[in-house]
């Protein structure tokens, strides 16, 4: 044995260790809590797979002076030697099941059935978040959570590994989810079998993850006899064809110029496989996937396995082979996976078990410079379904939106203990509608309990499918309105689309009774209502605006109505009259411009139950064009005052009339009558001057 071998082997607790103490006759032994190894003794033993990245299952017939109280042994730790004196070689496992089989001639057999400290992770589900934490600190935190005191966790990771804004285990056995969260970054998982204990390994490089390198040597068997442990026996060596590139590609909103597909392509192989929606982080991240994907062709293109007597052999076991015939098989190999087969039953029954091969190891090893990576695990069945989540904020009344409109939710699922509005990475919500600075959005709360999916089926990219009603998220339509059609706000702005059978209704309404919009129809009436209760209303148009009624128009104010126009105002009555009413006064004018009124076919009245004045900063002019024209006082007097001339002209040949019962008659010939039964002309001087003056 080499030096380097020792190394390897140095796993029993030393040279006084009973466990691993020389027997002629024996070739293993079991301990077990509270019972000396020379209490029972192993009849046979045997691991089908003892490999990286799994757990390993020795299933060992033994033989007992005593009955086992397998009760107290389930769940204990357990030690086995696969060899002993200079052979030593231990396996540190955990009794998960004993079966009592009877009592035979050498005492009580049963069957004990061992496994690797991880099995207790595959029977630990669990539901919970990590955030911002790399693939190590993952699983070093569960590994430490679930593994028994006695066994050690190590992250021996050369190289930095990626920062995950959130992995999600949801209703996921640790084991499972270990595997997946370090296969997707490279990393590997072994037990390391160390003379205080073992050890759980995170590692990167499987041919750095134990110390140490066996020689082997290659000999080919003849007749009975075999070589010594040391001695590989049989080998078998295999060449597989595979891909020759891995393209990883995947949508991820949160780099939304960076999702280009990751493409990484080896020196051999055919075909090429292509995944989509792996992962995010944007091209790098599935660029680096895609590394991981074809590195795992890689270590199934070649591979060696060997049977040898060696007992040392498991996950990460470095050997040198020599003395092979065909000199490219000969050199440095990693163990990948190994199955142990023992049986000394012979030997306890006196027979020369010791003399015989009572031991034989098959291992499936890979060329050191091949880096042996597992395939990335798949995303959980249970992670692609839908998940429940509320919506967070730091700030009363509003929920933490970025700059893309993304929320902060924590997972119904998540008992952990983040901050505020810290609990997830930014989470979007689909949309029925949107695109380029357009879309439909209505902002949800803080508390609000939301549906979410994973995008591409990840549960650890979750999107917002919308808000689940519940007794504290009543939502606005029950039972108590079947009919409505319902959209509210949290300040209580509503539109609500009514269908009942009897009497459909639209109503726009906002909070407070700021106003509202209905529309409603029935058998009786259709009605549009525009209502503001309180408050000022405005109408505003950029171009035109046309108000139709096919019925009448009322426009009622409690207070003044002001009608401003800047060009022309024409109010016109088709086929009816127009009546303009004040109780107490009613004025028409014009700042600059004229003022017209005009009845083109119909007559016009101007009436006022007080006075009525009519004004003019320029001039006044009544005309009657066609019929008489008329100015009455019946009740009092007929002032005319002006500050300059004051002239009274017929064009025509009719008469000008001033006075009643006789007075002044200006005739359309030119002849004055002045008429009256008693005419007097008064003044300092009157001067009569005609060409013939005549008296009667």
């Amino acid at each position: 044995m080499t030096g380097r071998q020792a190394e390897v082997t140095s796993v029993a607790g030393g040279a006084d260790d009973p466990l691993v103490a020389p027997h002629p006759h024996r070739q293993f032994r079991l301990e077990l809590p509270d019972l000396s190894p020379d209490a029972l003794e192993v009849e046979t033993l045997a691991c089908d797979e003892h490999a990286v990245d799994a757990d390993y299952r020795f299933d060992v017939a033994v033989v007992s002076r005593q009955p086992l109280d397998a009760r107290a042994l389930l769940g204990a730790p357990a030690r086995l030697a696969l060899g002993l004196g200079d052979a030593a070689s231990v396996i540190h496992g955990v009794v998960v099941a004993v079966e009592q089989i009877g009592e035979g001639d050498l005492g009580h057999e049963a069957r004990l059935r061992l496994h690797s400290p991880l099995w207790l992770l595959t029977h630990a589900v669990h539901h919970r978040v990590f955030r911002k934490r790399t693939a190590p600190e993952i699983a070093t935190e569960v590994l430490e959570a679930a593994l028994p005191d006695g066994v050690r966790v190590e992250a021996e990771v050369g190289r930095e590994c990626p920062q995950q804004p959130m992995v999600v285990q949801n209703d996921e056995p640790d084991a499972v989810f270990v595997q997946r969260v370090l296969s997707r970054d490279g990393l590997l998982l072994l037990v390391r079998q160390e003379a205080d204990g073992p050890v759980a390994v995170i590692h990167d490089d499987l041919a750095q993850a134990v110390e140490g390198c066996l020689d082997l040597t290659y000999q080919r068997q003849s007749g009975q006899v075999r070589g010594g442990d040391n001695t590989v026996h049989a080998l078998r060596y295999w060449d597989a064809l595979q891909p020759a590139g891995v393209r990883v590609a995947d949508f991820d909103p949160a780099h939304p110029r960076d999702n280009a597909p990751g493409l990484v392509e080896g020196t051999s192989g055919a075909g090429r496989v292509e995944l989509f929606g792996q992962r995010g982080g944007g091209r790098e991240a599935s660029r680096a996937l895609a590394g991981v994907h074809l590195a795992a062709w890689d270590a199934q293109r070649e591979g060696v396995e060997i049977e040898t007597a060696c007992r040392h052999l498991g996950p990460g076991v470095r050997i040198r082979l020599s003395g092979h015939p065909d000199d490219a098989v000969n050199g440095e190999y990693v163990t990948v996976s190994a199955s142990h087969h023992g049986d000394q039953a012979a030997a306890l029954k006196g027979g020369e078990g010791a003399g015989r091969p009572t031991y034989r190891c098959t291992a499936r090893l890979l060329p050191v410079a091949v880096p042996y990576r597992a395939t990335p695990v798949e995303r959980p069945v249970a992670g692609a379904g839908l998940l429940v989540g509320e919506v967070e904020g730091k700030e009363s009344g509003q929920a933490h939106l970025d700059q893309e409109g993304a929320y902060r939710v924590r997972l119904a699922l998540d008992e952990g203990d983040a901050d505020t509005a810290e609990a997830s990475p930014p989470v979007r919500m689909a949309q029925p509608y949107g695109g380029a600075d357009y879309g439909l959005h209505f902002p949800l709360l803080p508390k609000t309990r939301v549906a979410m999916a994973g995008l591409n089926g990840d549960s650890e990219r979750p999107v917002i499918l919308g808000a689940l009603p519940s007794d504290r998220q009543r939502p606005p339509v029950t039972t108590e309105n079947p009919h409505h059609h319902v959209l509210r706000t949290p300040a209580g702005h509503a539109f609500c689309l009514d269908d009942r059978p009897d009497k459909t209704r639209l109503s726009l309404t906002a909070a407070k009774e700021a106003g509202s919009l209905v529309m409603e129809q029935s058998e009786s009436q259709r009605r549009v209502a525009l209502t503001t209760g309180e408050g000022s209303m405005e109408l505003t148009s950029g171009g035109d605006l046309t108000v139709r009624s096919g019925g009448d128009r009322r426009v009622e104010v409690e207070g003044d109505y002001v009608a401003s126009v800047v060009g022309d105002h024409t109010l016109r009555a088709e086929r009816g009259a127009v009546t303009w009413s004040a109780s107490d006064r009613l004025e028409l004018s014009t700042d600059e411009g004229d003022l017209h009124q005009e009845a083109v076919e119909g007559d016009a009245e101007i009436s006022a139950g007080g006075e009525l004045r009519v004004e003019a900063g320029g001039g006044l002019t009544m005309r009657a064009t066609e019929g008489d024209a008329a100015m009455i006082a019946e009740a009092g007097a007929l002032d005319l005052e002006v500050d300059g001339d004051l002239a009274l002209v017929s064009t025509g040949d009719g008469d000008i009339v001033i006075g009643q019962s006789g007075g002044l008659r200006i005739c359309g010939n030119g002849d004055v009558v002045l008429d009256g039964q008693d005419v007097s002309i008064s003044g300092d001087r009157i001067t009569f001057t005609a060409s013939d003056i005549a008296e009667n």
